[in-house]
């Protein structure tokens, strides 16, 4: 093959998506409903799970009152789906243990400077917080970051996001895949959108990009 053909070829691979993004407008406006009722959800549950307090929710979703989020059916569903998640469920379960134990601690604490507390008493209880402590050492699950990304390879984006903390696939090959990674990345702004599209403008070979928030 001459160098001419060669040189076709590599451009070829090295290409990004063809398309107009604001030919795309209407899928973009209904998918950054549907994504933002999503991770609107996701954040409920983690508050009612004891995963995050309610503050940061609300740091998150300026203006959207929980009572009116929960009014909505599509998002009524999502919480019942999402709260069946098993990390979600791990993490819930091992807060509440870690709030158990600091409360056993301190009460153990207050009993230590008690006047009345004897030698025994104190060898018993210094023994239990011990036991306490060490039960902390087991291995635990970890939150995702608050971020959503893609690596982009040979066009496949693995996201990777509070949602997906194992990674998802995406072949970006087309219009319909791009459409696809907008729903993965869970793009509510459209800066979010935007960023992700000009990624893919730049090339469907290889790329990078980290979104912030979830």
């Amino acid at each position: 093959m001459g160098e001419g053909g060669t040189v076709s070829i590599t451009t070829e691979l090295l290409a990004g998506i063809e398309g107009n993004f604001d030919q795309l407008k209407p899928e973009v406006d209904t998918i950054s409903e549907k994504n933002r009722k999503f991770r609107q959800a996701f954040g409920l549950v983690e508050v009612s799970r004891g995963i995050i307090p309610a503050s940061s929710f609300e740091a998150r979703w300026p203006g959207w009152e929980v009572s009116m989020l929960l009014s909505d059916p599509e998002v009524k569903a999502r919480i019942e789906e999402i709260g069946g998640r098993p990390d979600l469920q791990v993490l819930a379960q091992q807060k509440l243990t870690a709030q158990t134990l600091d409360t056993a601690l301190e009460v153990i604490t207050a009993r230590l400077k008690e006047a009345d507390c004897g030698i025994h008493h104190a060898r018993d209880v210094a023994e239990l917080a011990i036991k306490l402590d060490n039960s902390r050492g087991s291995p635990k699950a970890q939150p995702a970051p608050r971020r959503r990304s893609f690596n982009l390879i040979a066009r496949i984006a693995t996201v990777v996001s509070p949602e997906y903390p194992d990674g998802l696939g995406v072949q970006v090959a087309s219009i319909e895949g791009a459409l696809a990674l907008f729903r993965a990345m869970r793009c509510v702004e459209i800066d979010e959108f935007r960023a992700v599209w000009a990624q893919l403008q730049e090339s469907l070979f290889v790329g990078a990009l980290t979104l912030e928030g979830w």
